[in-house]
């Protein structure tokens, strides 16, 4: 387990190991990500970004009736099928 310490201008030092294993280096930038029990993450904003897009996504497809791939097949068909009608005036 790495760890660090907080300054008294509440910096830390990010362990070698964990720049190494983030592949961070001068000047990126880090995120705090915290889950559902309050545990709190460290993770490059890219990751973030796609944490909390699962979040908002997160029980979408059984609101939209979506409990298989099948099912998800079955949708993209169809929307690819009203695409391909021509539309009309």
């Amino acid at each position: 387990m790495d760890m660090a310490t907080v300054s008294a201008n509440g910096q830390i030092t990010v362990p070698a190991d964990v720049r190494r294993a983030l592949r961070l280096g001068p000047g990126d930038k880090i995120a705090f990500v915290t889950n559902e029990l309050g545990d709190i993450t460290v993770v490059k904003p890219l990751a973030a970004a796609l944490i909390e897009a699962q979040r908002s996504f997160a029980g979408a497809a059984a609101q939209a009736g979506l409990g298989s791939e099948a099912d998800v097949d079955r949708v993209v068909a169809e929307v690819r099928h009203e695409r391909r009608q021509p539309r009309t005036a």
